[in-house]
């Protein structure tokens, strides 16, 4: 009993030399700056993660802290700049210094071609869109006007052709920019298709898309300003690639296969059985429908087989039992299936692209070279397009700069 008594009175002294070591704190402080122009930042949160505490610094950026335990992990994280994690102990040197680096992202700034001059989005004055170069790629097509639909506000597509009388004549590009300018059918109503500076009469779909880096169109009367009259059905600017000065060679290649299934006719339901047709057919020719196509020598209008079929049966050229044996085969044909077979197949749409770029001090060039073939769902319907591009500027001194391009 006296012995342990002894131990007891011998551990106390340590218990409590222990316990005055956990109580005392450590006082930890610092100061954060800012990466770019090393200022003091204010409001930074500084976060002990096993203390679960947290304090903020003051408008010198400084901060301070009780550390209680030997080693810590101190986060510092601030909006608009990348957090730290670093470890603080009770014998680091104070105070702390921690830079934090800058994670804002500085957005490119828009620059509009009017194609007479380039000026910042915010000096830009009327209506215009601009369409960047990934933009522009998002789709995959052979003709420039494809990639611009659902891409671009206030570009309307009229669908169809000028033979059919879809559409007016003067709209040879079956698109419009807001409406129209003008309701005479004998002035141009298409807008005007502005390239590299120059306004392009030729046909927009021998424009390789590959070739573009950006297209801004123009919709208001703010063009009108720039380009005249013509400019009244809007504008399309067109700007190639171009290669850059003081850059080494570059090589681009890039190729998309696009594949697509046949139409399917038997889709739609306004269509009759052939069994039906014929029964219709009939009721007809029984009462006289087509006796005047039958007795007209002249022009002889063409008759459908079954038509045929019951003229023969009554001229008495026919059997009544023969024309059933031609009708029944007649009505288990199903001219769709034929038309499924022999007029319709895959389409398939082919594209390759490469192009060389670079420049020296004083000049830079580009060159392209295109290849692309489109087979339609129409059989014999097809597209193959082969296309040379090459630009080449020469900057003699400042301010002057010529250009020659194919």
């Amino acid at each position: 009993m006296k012995y342990i008594i002894g131990l007891v009175g011998m551990l106390l002294p340590l218990l409590s030399i222990n316990a005055q070591i956990k109580n005392t704190a450590t006082i930890i402080s610092g100061k954060v700056i800012s990466a770019s122009g090393n200022l003091p930042l204010r409001g930074v949160s500084v976060t002990l993660a096993q203390q679960k505490s947290t304090t903020y610094t003051d408008d010198s950026g400084a901060f301070t802290f009780s550390l209680t335990s030997a080693n810590e992990i101190l986060t510092v994280s601030h909006i608009g700049f990348y957090s730290q994690r670093i470890p603080v102990s009770i014998n680091m040197s104070l105070p702390l210094l921690i830079t934090l680096q800058d994670s804002t992202v500085k957005l490119d700034e828009v620059v509009v071609n009017t194609g007479y001059q380039y000026i910042p989005k915010e000096r830009a004055t009327g209506s215009f869109v601009h369409i960047d170069n990934e933009l522009l790629n998002r789709r995959v097509s052979t003709n420039i006007l494809d990639r611009l639909e659902g891409v671009t506000s206030g570009l309307i597509f009229n669908p169809g052709s000028t033979q059919n009388g879809s559409r007016p004549s003067n709209e040879k590009l079956g698109i419009t920019i807001r409406g129209r300018s003008s309701i005479d059918e004998k002035v141009n109503a298409d807008p005007l298709i502005v390239l590299d500076n120059f306004p392009y009469e030729g046909d927009i779909n021998n424009i390789n898309p590959n070739d573009i880096e950006s297209i801004t169109v123009l919709k208001d009367a703010a063009a009108a300003s720039i380009w005249g009259a013509r400019a009244g059905n809007g504008v399309i600017v067109i700007t190639t690639k171009k290669g850059r000065m003081n850059q080494p060679l570059q090589i681009e290649f890039s190729s998309s296969f696009t594949t697509g299934k046949k139409p399917d006719l038997f889709y739609s339901s306004n269509f009759l059985q052939s069994s039906d047709y014929i029964d219709a057919e009939k009721f007809l020719f029984d009462k006289g429908y087509f006796n005047s196509d039958i007795s007209n020598t002249t022009s002889r209008p063409p008759l459908s087989p079954a038509v045929e079929i019951f003229a023969k049966v009554r001229a008495g050229s026919l059997s009544q039992t023969e024309a059933n044996s031609l009708l029944d085969e007649l009505k288990k044909n199903d001219v769709r299936n034929d038309f499924s077979k022999y007029v319709y197949r895959k389409s398939a749409k082919q594209q390759y692209s490469i192009s060389l770029h670079g420049g020296s001090s004083l000049t830079s060039y580009f060159l392209s070279v295109g290849y692309d073939k489109n087979a339609e769902n129409l059989i014999r319907n097809s597209f193959e397009r082969f296309t040379l591009n090459s630009l080449n500027n020469f900057t003699p001194f400042k301010n002057l700069v010529i250009t020659a391009g194919i």
